[in-house]
């Protein structure tokens, strides 16, 4: 896409390298001063906290744990409180301007420039010698974190250039050398990593070939600001625009043309919404000759989250993703600004109002780009657009993502008020994976009836060969049957075929065959479901259709609810409080009937269902061979 169109002639195009200033210096203090007194009031407090922050150094036995069992609680802290230290003083000096956390802001960046590696332990795997975890000088890494590293200590050099120069020349030099070393060079004459996607790489924990997902948008983002703002050389500047390209067109054609983030709401920020930062700034870097914001795909890349939105902050979260994502991010109205979407802005500003940026800040340490999108935009883009939104024309009420098997159908397109539904086909190799083929979700005024269990916090199991053992990945705890306790499993190979969207004015909904994300052991013969949107009767109706090859009374249908349920006869009552929000009728006299509370071990994912979840599970209480079965919620 980029390559094609724009070939042969970036480095005539590319601005000066003085020229190129993205954000605010110190310098500019009609910027700097003239940010709301309510944020400087912020980081002048913050900073209090950081003033005689000590810049450690990682050691190498917690380094050597780290790779060893990827448990990242030591190395994590210790990276995490050298990030938030230094991003905290340079805003705050940026804002006072008088040199008080210069020296401190100085020793961050030495101490960084120190550290034997900037890459976490845990990719480890991408290592030539793994499964050797420690440092090899030999084979540097750019992965999200040493891909970081770089874009954090480039953006303080050029933020505060005039006051490091004036403590020593010096200075610039080692820093340029460091990221030289171990972001510029390898990127610029290495195909070899695998976010890279020129081909695709074995994942040696895993055991499975890496996925082209987030981390080639976030990584080349990070590295093409690092080299804007570092590298003088008008050469070395247009190799790494030209490649940059090369490595976006490797992920863009790897994206579904529908624009469908198979990884997940969350993680939109950090594929899609990390995208556009880095075609923004190949369009500022070529003064506005590589564009491809009017790309149909790139739109439907911002559409998707229009589309994914279920209501009162409810996203639909298939794969590794949280039910709520409050959108408090300026990547979401950059996206809307760049390809023109009006929809997706006014949605931005529906979810995400204006002073919740400002109590985002008050909690929170947010990251650079961010930051300076809130301190110097936010103001003039919400008095735009975060207004009274009396016309909800951003509201979807159905979409269906032909290329990813995904349909979203709601009652209506005026409010968040009626039924929702949404559900996929898909196969089982999809980026942060879970085994869901066939699974569906229900909300009833934007409150969750049928849900995703959505992912606990990371651990060491997520990303190796036992991720499948953890409950949120396994099909049991999605909402799909069991049989012969055979779940579903994972790979490519299992997947859904024959999969057809009914596009029906009042009855619109998918059939698929989910037969083939089972394994053999299942001893199915057929299996057939359809989720239908009845918008007459204002209901969702799942019909599963199945055949085995011999009578079973091991057959059972899970459905995960964090309602409060009641059964009466062949119907189940949920709960949201003590009121009644919606009915599922199921066939009588088949099934008895179970539920399993759900033990948390995360936190976050607690919360955000209101501290309950539970597995609603019906067993057949004969054997069967051959059934067709319905499940109607209303």
């Amino acid at each position: 896409m980029l390559r094609d169109v724009f070939k042969n002639s970036i480095k005539e195009h590319i601005i000066p390298f003085d020229e190129y200033k993205p954000y605010p210096k110190c310098t500019d203090r009609k910027k700097w001063n003239g940010v709301s007194e309510e944020y400087k009031k912020i980081y002048k407090d913050r900073v209090k906290e950081y003033e005689n922050f000590e810049f450690e150094g990682v050691l190498a036995s917690t380094y050597l744990y780290a790779g060893k069992t990827d448990d990242l609680t030591g190395y994590g802290k210790t990276y995490n409180e050298k990030m938030k230290a230094l991003y905290v003083l340079v805003i705050a000096e940026c804002i006072e301007n008088n040199g008080k956390y210069m020296r401190k802001i100085l020793d961050g960046i030495w101490s960084l420039l120190d550290e034997a590696t900037w890459h976490y332990p845990c990719p480890s795997a991408m290592y030539k010698r793994f499964p050797a975890c420690m440092v090899d000088v030999t084979d540097p890494l750019i992965e999200l974190a040493s891909s970081q590293y770089a874009y954090n200590i480039a953006i303080t050099y050029y933020l505060l250039k005039e006051k490091f120069d004036e403590m020593d020349i010096n200075i610039h030099k080692r820093i340029y050398d460091k990221i030289n070393d171990r972001i510029f060079t390898p990127y610029l004459t290495r195909k070899d990593y695998w976010w890279m996607a020129f081909y695709r790489h074995y994942h040696k924990k895993m055991g499975v070939l890496y996925s082209i997902n987030n981390y080639t948008p976030h990584c080349t983002n990070n590295v093409l600001e690092a080299f804007l703002l570092l590298e003088d050389n008008a050469e070395r500047r247009s190799q790494a625009i030209e490649k940059t390209m090369e490595i976006l067109d490797n992920y863009i054609s790897y994206v579904a043309d529908d624009g469908w983030c198979d990884e997940g709401n969350a993680y939109w920020f950090m594929a899609y919404g990390a995208l556009n930062l880095v075609l923004d700034k190949i369009y500022i870097a070529t003064n506005h000759y590589v564009n491809i914001f009017d790309n149909k795909k790139i739109y439907n890349m911002g559409q998707y989250l229009c589309n994914a939105h279920i209501g009162n902050s409810y996203f639909v979260n298939f794969s590794d993703s949280h039910p709520i994502n409050h959108l408090l991010n300026s990547k979401v109205i950059l996206f809307a600004l760049h390809t023109n979407n009006q929809k997706l802005m006014k949605l931005a500003f529906d979810v995400a109002k204006k002073e919740d940026f400002l109590q985002t800040f008050k909690k929170q340490v947010m990251n650079f780009e961010s930051t300076f999108f809130t301190l110097f935009n936010t103001d003039k883009i919400s008095n735009q657009y975060g207004v009274s939104l009396v016309d909800k024309d951003y509201i979807i009420d159905e979409h269906y993502y032909r290329d990813s098997e995904v349909l979203i159908v709601r009652e209506n397109n005026k409010s968040y008020n009626g039924i929702y539904m949404a559900c996929k086909g898909g196969h089982n190799d999809e980026n942060h994976n879970h085994n869901d083929v066939g699974n569906f979700i229900v909300y009833k005024d934007s409150v969750p009836v049928l849900v995703d269990p959505g992912v606990e916090s990371y651990i060491a199991d997520t990303f190796n060969k036992n991720r499948y053992k953890l409950w949120t990945m396994q099909s049991k705890y999605h909402n799909l049957p069991t049989f012969n306790g055979i779940m579903q499993k994972e790979t490519r190979k299992y997947k859904a075929e024959n999969v057809t969207y009914i596009n029906s004015d009042s009855r619109p909904g998918i059939s698929m065959s989910i037969k083939d994300a089972y394994e053999k052991e299942a001893c199915l013969v057929k299996y057939d479901r359809t989720v239908t949107f009845k918008r007459n009767e204002k209901s969702v109706e799942c019909v599963d259709d199945f055949v085995l090859a011999k009578k079973s009374d091991d057959v059972e249908f899970s459905f995960m609810t964090p309602c409060q349920t009641i059964c009466k006869g062949n119907v189940i009552e949920f709960y949201n409080k003590d009121n009644m929000i919606a009915k599922m009728k199921f066939d009588d006299g088949l099934f008895s009937y179970e539920e399993e509370e759900i033990k948390f071990r995360c936190d976050k994912l607690k919360e955000e269902w209101n501290h309950h979840l539970q597995r609603i599970i019906f067993k057949v209480n004969r054997p069967v061979i051959k059934e067709k079965v319905s499940f109607v919620i209303t």
